[in-house]
Parts: C-alpha cells; sequence; structure tokens
C-alpha cells in the first residue's frame, strides 16, 4: 500500500488533471483546494489587503467588485463597495455582487471562508507570509488568477531587482540589532524569526533581536535583555508616530532600552511593511535607509 502522502499527491494530480479538461485557469491554493476557472473572472471579490493592492498593480483593479474595509490601498480602491471587515464580512453582501471569484489572503477568518465555501463561488486562498520568495509567488498566484500572469512576472522581475541592489548595497556592512514594534503595552507583537518581516529586516542590514522567537510574539524580559540598538515603531492602533513614540517611550521596561535613550527610533510604512505585495521592496529598501542610510544614499 502506498505512503499516505504519495495517495494524497496522487489523488490532487488526478483532481487537477480532471478540472484542467474543463477549465481554461487551474489553480491549486494553499489550502490544497484545486480551483477551475473556465475563463479570466470578471467579478472578483477580495478578502485581503495584499491581494487588492496586487491586483491593481498589475493592472486588474477594474476586475474588482468587493474588498475589505481595510483594503485601502491604492486610493482607487476606495471606490470599490466594500463587503466588511476580514474577519466579519457580511456574507449577503459578497452573494449579492455575484462574484466569479474570491480571492483570500492569510488573514481572512476560517469559519467565514467554510461558508463562502458552500455558496459553490471559486474561492483561492493565498497563504505564502512566511517568507520573501513567498511574496513573489503570491503576486504570480494573483496574476494567473487575474489573466495578467506577464504583467505578474514583470513586476516580480523588477522588485526582484530592487531587493537585490539593496542586498549589494550593504554587504559586509555591520548589522545594527533592532526590535520591529507590531504591537506594546499588555501584549508585545514583533516580526519573529518565522515571519517574512525577518527576512526582509535581514536582506536590509539589520540585525533582529527578536529572531528567535516564533508566532509574532517577545517577552519583555527578552526584550530588555537584548537591549537593541534601534527600535522601529509603527503608529499604535490608528495614533500618529509622535504620540506612539511617547508612550513606548513612558512605559515600564521599554523606557530603559539603549534605543529610547538614544532615541534611535524609527518610523516605517508600517503598511508597505506587513502587507506582502508590491511594496515589499520599497520596505526592504526603508529598513536600509535606517540600518544604513550613507550606503543607500550612494
Amino acid at each position: 500500500m502506498a505512503p499516505l502522502c504519495a495517495l494524497a499527491i496522487r489523488e490532487t494530480y488526478q483532481a487537477t488533471q480532471a478540472v484542467q479538461q474543463k477549465h481554461d485557469i487551474v489553480y491549486i491554493d494553499s489550502t490544497g483546494m484545486t480551483i477551475g476557472l473556465p475563463n479570466v473572472p470578471r467579478r472578483i471579490v477580495s478578502m485581503g489587503p495584499n491581494v487588492t493592492e496586487t491586483m491593481f498593480a498589475l493592472g486588474a483593479g477594474n476586475l474588482l467588485v468587493g474588498r475589505t474595509d481595510y483594503c485601502d490601498y491604492p486610493q482607487e480602491a476606495l471606490a470599490v463597495d466594500s463587503v466588511g471587515t476580514l474577519w466579519q464580512p457580511s456574507i449577503e453582501k459578497i452573494l449579492a455582487l455575484e462574484p466569479d471569484l474570491i480571492i483570500a489572503s492569510s488573514l481572512a477568518n476560517d469559519d467565514v471562508l467554510q461558508t463562502l465555501r458552500k455558496t459553490g463561488i471559486p474561492l483561492a486562498t493565498i497563504n505564502k507570509q512566511s517568507s520573501v520568495a513567498g511574496t513573489m509567488e503570491m503576486i504570480k498566484d494573483i496574476g494567473l488568477l487575474c489573466g495578467k500572469e506577464a504583467e505578474s512576472l514583470e513586476l516580480v522581475a523588477g522588485l526582484s531587482r530592487r531587493i537585490k541592489a539593496v542586498e549589494q548595497k550593504v554587504e559586509g556592512l555591520a548589522r545594527p540589532t533592532c526590535y520591529y514594534v507590531i504591537d506594546f503595552g499588555q501584549f508585545d507583537s514583533t516580526a519573529t524569526g518565522d515571519t517574512y518581516i525577518d527576512e526582509m529586516i535581514s536582506i536590509a542590514g539589520g540585525d533582529n533581536v527578536a529572531k528567535d522567537g516564533r508566532y509574532w510574539t517577545y517577552s519583555k524580559e527578552l526584550l530588555a535583555e537584548k537591549n537593541p540598538q534601534i527600535i522601529i515603531l509603527t503608529s499604535h492602533w490608528g495614533s500618529d508616530f509622535e504620540s506612539t513614540k511617547q508612550l513606548f517611550c513612558s512605559s515600564s521596561v521599554y523606557k530603559d532600552l539603549s534605543a529610547v535613550k538614544t532615541d534611535s527610533i524609527y518610523p516605517i510604512d508600517n503598511n508597505a511593511v506587513d502587507r506582502q505585495g508590491p511594496r515589499t521592496a520599497q520596505a526592504i529598501e526603508d529598513f536600509a535607509r535606517i540600518f544604513h542610510p550613507q550606503a543607500m544614499a550612494e
């Protein structure tokens, strides 16, 4: 008897072959589901800010009939009807938009996705948030689903060139230690070693002190022990940077960090960092300008 994994691979292959005989576009998503589309979809609902942003970057924004409340970039996205939040979208609104494809990101609610699958609307889930390479794969996947394969390859090539240029500029330079703040206070959230943001920091020439952490969380005790040279601070739940910085610098544990005492605290466009997609190269460049301003100015 064949091993279970071999059977699963064979069954997936057979299912894909059957779908390919009837559809022009065939895609196996991050959950292992095979999605078959008879032609390029004309009505797409995006269930992720990075999906929406990527579609516009590929010239497929005109295919969007629905988005979430958090899909706010580029500006043109705001003209698309919202179906609600990522976690509690309106199923009724989604159905009323009559999409022929729903594309969900890693942030989508599993229960919502299960409900949407039962409607029979093709649903592709793309969850490739563990690496920068996964970001490039995500862009190409969305290109396939939107009939923009050539455009996606061109976009990925351009992003890859920009990232390579950063790597060359920071190569051999001393790496300052840093900590990327997503949330702080009662609960600390950061880019741990199992995240694509950790990889972005490394590419940009920084040394992430939370690289030994997992699942986006880190303890204050370890942070105090590591005592990073640089703090990269994102705006705290809608506040501006200066208000967030003041709160961070006056809080227990954080106020004693070397980076706070030397005022080595820097803002960054956290949407460009947190949302895998067309601005990933920009985010890496922004990190590198913090770590190695002179090298990036050359």
